[in-house]
């Protein structure tokens, strides 16, 4: 009987010991420092990234770029050097959160191929290159430093066949180097892949897996107005809700990741977006279900603050769902849409996560044991409360389902 006894006690202590692993997810918070510039409320200043430091574990700053001709870190405005300037202040008041510089993003458009051209270099070149990065980091007090490097995308029934074979050496070389210098000052080394990367081309993951201490997919955009102005899909659906979405959908991606490119679960975090995609829409859905390749006519205008086409931040976007017609899925997302109104008002179509369908990923990444959630970004988030009366409605319903 006491053996019995203490083997009821034993699974039960396994099972309780599973269940609180899998509420370990690290919450990962992306900031776009260029927010700071946007007109009226949506600028982001400081005591905003306050607001929701107390909810991340780690802050990524995004991001900064290179100069064309010698590689060098460059800031993309006029403010970030004074951003990166208050994270010593910010470090000693949040220790518990890890301070993260990313490069790239796609916030870099001047000249890309650059990006290119730099893994092209010489050796010598790229040792240089570290050595500049590494002055920053230690120059600003940040914990890590994140590779979200700019590479052509390949995007479905658009893609071209790119021989990267050198591409992934030269990336290998990098990447394994640059962990080598950052051993000494105990900094992370991180990468962020953006939906639509080719990254058979450019990652040999296998081989640097170990050289990274995690990974973030950002697991959205699989239909946006810019790259398909004239077909609408769901944003970021969480499995297949047809044939046609075998490849386009989160749970597809995440064992992508891990049978194809060998990293393990726990190394990757799970990038929820908290902003919608649009279109235009130029006569009513009569029979609106996705994926929509009749009646759009390209991005639709930005939101009145966040001023970027085909894009809405959270508050931007609620206000409107109010008023229109939707339709949502937990497994799949949510759209919503408002007929056009002749002659002078075109139609839109808004594609996003909800609250539901962002529960369901984060059950998701807690059954896969995945190291975490990444929010893109802060600044779309509902930082004033707009919606719902409550600042950071998505970043603390994440965070709630996480504990």
């Amino acid at each position: 009987m006491k053996v019995n006894v203490f083997l009821i006690f034993i699974s039960i202590f396994y099972i309780l010991c599973d269940v609180a692993w899998t509420t370990k997810l690290k919450m990962i918070c992306y900031y776009n420092t260029s927010s700071i510039l946007r007109p009226g409320y949506a600028s982001f200043k400081t005591y905003d990234l306050e607001n929701a430091l107390p909810l991340c574990d780690v802050i990524i700053y995004g991001h900064i770029g290179i100069q064309a001709r010698t590689f060098k870190p460059t800031s993309l405005h006029h403010q970030q050097h004074q951003q990166f300037a208050l994270i010593k202040n910010l470090k000693m008041k949040y220790k518990n959160v890890k301070f993260i510089l990313s490069l790239g993003g796609g916030q870099d458009s001047r000249r890309e191929n650059k990006y290119l051209k730099l893994l092209e270099s010489p050796m010598a070149i790229k040792e240089e290159f570290i050595k500049n990065i590494l002055k920053v980091l230690t120059t600003y007090k940040f914990d890590g430093f994140d590779l979200a490097y700019p590479l052509p995308k390949h995007f479905r029934n658009n893609s071209k066949s790119t021989n990267g074979s050198n591409y992934r050496f030269e990336m290998t070389k990098l990447i394994r180097t640059m962990k080598s210098r950052f051993h000494k000052d105990h900094l992370s080394l991180s990468l962020t892949i953006m939906s639509n990367t080719n990254v058979d081309a450019y990652y040999d993951m296998p081989v640097i897996v170990d050289s990274l201490d995690f990974i973030t997919l950002a697991a959205f955009d699989y239909s946006n107005p810019q790259e398909t102005p004239s077909k609408a899909d769901y944003f970021a659906p969480l499995y297949a809700p047809d044939k046609h979405h075998t490849t386009t959908n989160v749970n597809f991606t995440v064992q992508q990741w891990w049978t194809h490119h060998k990293l393990p679960f726990e190394k990757i975090n799970l990038g929820i977006a908290v902003f919608a995609r649009t279109w235009n829409t130029t006569k009513p859905l009569k029979d609106p279900k996705m994926p929509i390749t009749k009646l759009l006519k390209g991005p639709a205008p930005g939101g009145y603050n966040t001023r970027t086409t085909g894009l809405l931040a959270w508050p931007e976007m609620c206000k409107k769902l109010s008023k229109i017609t939707n339709v949502s899925k937990k497994n799949f997302g949510s759209f919503a849409y408002r007929p056009a109104s002749p002659p002078n008002k075109q139609g839109l179509l808004i594609t996003y996560d909800d609250l539901d369908s962002i529960r369901e990923k984060v059950k998701f990444a807690q059954a896969k044991k995945l190291h975490g959630i990444a929010l893109f970004d802060l600044s779309y988030d509902d930082v004033r409360g707009k919606c719902r009366g409550e600042r950071y409605a998505m970043l603390k319903a994440i965070k709630k389902l996480l504990n």
